[in-house]
C-alpha cells in the first residue's frame, strides 16, 4: 500500500477532481461544471474503485459535444446525497448521474470501454467522474472494492485502477 500522501499525488496526476475520493470523512455531490461541491460526511469512507484508460479526453471537447437536452435536474442529486449520508451504497448505482457522460462517450471510445470493464468486474453500473476519462463504481463494501480492483487488473483493461481505502 502507498502512503496517503503518495496516493494524493497519484490522484492529482490523474485528474484534478479525484482527490476527494481519497478523503476519509467526506464524499461530495458536484453540480454545474463541477464547481458546486456539497460535502457529505461518510464516517466509514466510501468503497469506490477508480479506473482511467490510458487515452485522455479534453474537457473543452466534451463541453463542445454537450447538447442542451443533456443538461437537466432530474432530482437525482438530492436522492444521491440522501443515499450517501445514510451509507446505502447499493442504492447509489441508481442515483449517480453525470450529464457529461453521453458527450464523453461520443468523443472517446476509451470511456465506454472503461465503463464496460468496471461493470463487468463489479456487477454494478459505474459512472464517469467530471468530464472524463476517469470512471468509478461505488462498491457494496471495501472488500468488494478490493475484489473489483483485482478483477480489473487481471482483465485486459489497459489503464490505471485504484481502489479507495477502507477505515
Amino acid at each position: 500500500q502507498l502512503p496517503h500522501a503518495s496516493l494524493e499525488h497519484l490522484a492529482a496526476s490523474l485528474g484534478s477532481d479525484l482527490n476527494f475520493f481519497l478523503n476519509r470523512q467526506t464524499a461530495a455531490i458536484c453540480e454545474g461544471r463541477g464547481e458546486k461541491v456539497k460535502g457529505i460526511t461518510c464516517r466509514s469512507g466510501l468503497p469506490v474503485v477508480l479506473a482511467r484508460p490510458l487515452a485522455g479526453l479534453s474537457t473543452a471537447a466534451v463541453f463542445q459535444e454537450l447538447h442542451d437536452s443533456e443538461i437537466a435536474d432530474d432530482g437525482s442529486t438530492a436522492t444521491a446525497a440522501s443515499v450517501l449520508s445514510q451509507h446505502h451504497w447499493a442504492q447509489l448505482q441508481n442515483t449517480t448521474t453525470n450529464a457529461l457522460q453521453a458527450a464523453a462517450l461520443r468523443r472517446s471510445p476509451a470511456v465506454n470501454s472503461t465503463l464496460r470493464a468496471l461493470e463487468n468486474a463489479a456487477g454494478i453500473r459505474p459512472t464517469m467522474s467530471g468530464s472524463g476519462t476517469t470512471c468509478f463504481v461505488v462498491c457494496r463494501s471495501f472488500r468488494h472494492a478490493r475484489i473489483v480492483a483485482q478483477r480489473m487488473r487481471q482483465s485486459r483493461f489497459e489503464g490505471i485502477v485504484l481502489p479507495t481505502l477502507g477505515w
